[in-house]
């Protein structure tokens, strides 16, 4: 089941507010399933299963000698819980207390108020046997935040789960406890906003969060939902242009980490997720970076075919979110080169995958993200924030005339797949598809040669 997980998350498209939001939930939820399942073994089958003897007293049988003896079973760190009944009754006190947003002094409030959250339940989270319930445990404290909404009681909450959470994320905790705690922290706001108001997460909790996904502790889980707390930070927007230095450097370290060192066997699963998910942040930033290094890193994601469809697709669609205004020494001519090459690779995966399988209505799917996101890439986005794409570069009319000439194929495909009049359960995609990988190999056999 592992397996497939980590199989399935390189092809699936991005639709929520956040690209590759999708991709992230995806691997975090196979991870969290291994890691889940990995629990419920380590704790030993429950006494009513079917077996006869309850595990406590089953005699585990010797390993045969032709085969190795098990690996050690790992051991995590289990905070005390302070679950006595005095403790748990202190909950209807803190309830009012967030309700009323404010600690009375007179009354002793906020000892009650600390000592329920850091001795019964944020401690809660550190045992192994409630890593199935961690999600409750996270939308427990986002309904605990919400109520208190800001203020005096909103920031002292956010204060006790920052510093449980931290240590909970980098400790030696059960891995589905240290996941959930690195989201947890990217989730925490200035103040809580209705739903569908523009959320206004806690600055500080950047800081926190680019100094774990450093850490070389720290598991590349943990790290991927680190990411998803600072892509929702920078989504959200950035004003202080000091903040994106530091930012902007660490997002091109990972990016290129994308490859596993030489010597290991096997790519580890998260790692080419984090690489994509920190192409999506610089994108939104928006700056080609000095010496042109993000534009660089990102057309070298798109052009490494090593690489899965749906990262190299982020890094064309993020290549469209770049402000090139006042960018120079970019070589418009290999990155024009660079995507119709990444599209061909893409035509050539859907007609590879459609051979397998009888599913072909997915070849709509299949195809449409990497169109949308090298006509991003080309012409910009429609945001309203004037980024005119690489398209916006060129001076050279040779070059323009090469480019209309890739883009018109693209646009004639993109405007078929979407065509409302278009029988949706009918599957002919194939043929149109084949029609543009015709005409993006003759294209990238008679282009002007990038210089």
């Amino acid at each position: 089941m592992c397996h497939m997980v980590t199989v399935k998350f390189r092809y699936l498209g991005r639709n929520s507010a956040l690209p590759g939001a999708s991709l992230l939930l995806v691997f975090l939820a196979g991870s969290l399933a291994c890691q889940t399942t990995f629990a419920q073994t380590a704790l030993g089958k429950s006494a009513d299963q079917p077996g006869g003897k309850k595990a406590a007293e089953a005699t585990p049988e010797p390993p045969k000698a032709s085969q190795p003896a098990p690996p050690t079973e790992q051991k995590y760190d289990e905070d005390t819980v302070n679950d006595s009944p005095a403790s748990k009754k202190n909950g209807i006190r803190v309830q009012q207390i967030l309700s009323a947003g404010k600690f009375n002094v007179e009354a002793g409030d906020q000892p009650v108020f600390d000592s329920f959250y850091s001795e019964y339940l944020l401690p809660r989270w550190s045992v192994v046997k409630n890593a199935a319930k961690l999600p409750d445990f996270r939308r427990e404290l986002h309904n605990n935040l919400q109520k208190a909404k800001s203020g005096q009681v909103h920031d002292r909450l956010n204060t006790l789960i920052l510093e449980y959470m931290n240590k909970l994320a980098v400790g030696n905790y059960h891995p589905v406890a240290q996941l959930n705690a690195m989201l947890m922290i990217g989730d925490l706001n200035v103040e809580e906003v209705p739903p569908g108001a523009a959320a206004k997460p806690l600055p500080a909790m950047l800081d926190v969060m680019l100094a774990d996904v450093q850490k070389a502790k720290v598991s590349n889980a943990v790290r991927a939902a680190a990411m998803i707390g600072i892509l929702r930070h920078v989504a959200a927007g950035i004003s202080d242009e000091e903040a994106k230095r530091p930012l902007s450097a660490v997002m091109l370290k990972l990016v290129a980490d994308v490859d596993p060192p030489a010597e290991a066997a096997t790519a580890d699963v998260g790692r080419e997720w984090i690489g994509a998910q920190a192409v999506e942040t610089l994108a939104y930033l928006g700056s080609v970076g000095q010496n042109n290094a993000v534009f660089n890193a990102m057309l070298k994601t798109v052009a490494d075919n090593k690489l899965s469809i749906s990262t190299r697709s982020i890094a064309a669609r993020s290549l469209g979110r770049l402000n090139y205004s006042g960018a120079t020494g970019i070589n418009t001519a290999e990155a024009v080169t660079a995507l119709g090459q990444f599209l061909l690779d893409a035509c050539n995966d859907v007609s590879r995958r459609a051979a397998a399988t009888s599913k072909t209505a997915l070849l709509r799917s299949w195809i449409r993200l990497p169109l949308g996101d090298v006509l991003t890439a080309l012409t910009g986005t429609d945001d309203g924030t004037g980024k005119g794409g690489i398209k916006s570069l060129l001076r050279d009319d040779t070059q323009r005339a090469s480019l209309d000439k890739l883009q018109k194929p693209i646009e004639t495909l993109a405007n078929f797949l979407d065509d409302p009049r278009r029988d949706k359960d009918k599957d002919d995609s194939l043929p149109q598809v084949d029609e543009l990988r015709k005409a993006l190999e003759a294209w990238l056999k008679d282009r002007p040669q990038p210089k």
